[in-house]
């Protein structure tokens, strides 16, 4: 069968979307389906599938997301947007009100104004703001986050960040039996003195470095925000270099309040034959 796919950009993070309220796929058949559709543009695969379905008494609309590989049930912050940005151009939503849906199995809310998306989140589902790891004899400093996908995170102080070999610093810590068995998405970061956090993100599922990661900047913002004592709301660049602003409460009942704001936009649309 034929399907539309829509190309979207999540503050440069790239992702196939589909309207699922017409095709009615199921998750088993969208892991099958994922690689081909996010691979489908052979010179510039996607980092992500978004399949937007019908809402319910609760929802106005429900997301699945799947990695490019077909696995299912990480949160993506940027997909999360994008959903919220493609279901406003299908006429689910409006400006006007604050919109509620599902995605891995939680409840987010989301406003959209313009070309940007905030998505609130919900308190982080684990931290450990120390969460060192050895590889190789070398003890590399960092910490863990689950803000719904989990994440390490370490600064790097480098001149020449943007040119650090992240995949090749990132795979001990992606396989690192520390978080087996699901593995982990390894984050770096360096801090500029108007307090701008630049970042990169190695993303478990597409298994290379991606143009921006929303829940990594969660990640990223909430360590900076503990280890460095920088203040709500934190600017983060990710490597595609569009924006993302991550707000929280930090107070002695821990982070609360957690949101993410930057651009979505569709870019592109085209039809592909499945076979079912």
């Amino acid at each position: 069968m034929k399907i539309v796919v829509y190309t979207m950009s999540g503050a440069g993070n790239i992702f196939s979307v589909i309207d699922n309220r017409k095709y009615k796929f199921s998750i088993k058949e969208l892991e099958k389906y994922a690689p081909l559709i996010c691979g489908y543009n052979v010179s510039k695969p996607t980092e992500g599938l978004i399949a937007l379905n019908e809402g319910d008494s609760v929802n106005d609309f429900i997301v699945y997301f799947f990695n490019p590989d077909g696995s299912y049930g990480a949160m993506c912050g940027n997909g999360a947007r994008c959903a919220v940005k493609f279901a406003y151009s299908r006429g689910l939503i409006t400006q006007e009100f604050a919109t509620t849906f599902t995605m891995a199995n939680s409840l987010y809310t989301a406003t959209i104004e313009d070309n940007e998306v905030t998505v609130y989140f919900p308190d982080p589902l684990e931290i450990i703001q120390e969460k060192n790891i050895i590889v190789n004899g070398n003890t590399i400093i960092g910490g863990y986050i689950n803000v719904g996908s989990d994440h390490f995170v370490t600064e790097i102080n480098s001149h020449l960040f943007s040119e650090f070999p992240l995949v090749e610093f990132a795979l001990p810590l992606r396989y690192h039996p520390d978080f087996l068995p699901r593995g982990v998405n390894v984050n770096i970061y360096t801090r500029q003195e108007d307090e701008v956090v630049y970042m990169r993100t190695y993303e478990r599922g597409v298994e290379a470095e991606t143009g921006a990661c929303g829940t990594g900047a969660i990640s990223t913002a909430l360590y900076c925000a503990l280890t460095h004592n920088i203040p709500s709301p934190i600017r983060l660049v990710p490597t595609s270099g569009q924006q993302l602003v991550v707000g929280f409460m930090n107070s002695n009942k821990g982070i609360t309040d957690v949101y993410l704001r930057g651009g979505a936009e569709i870019l592109d649309t085209f039809t592909m034959e499945i076979k079912q």
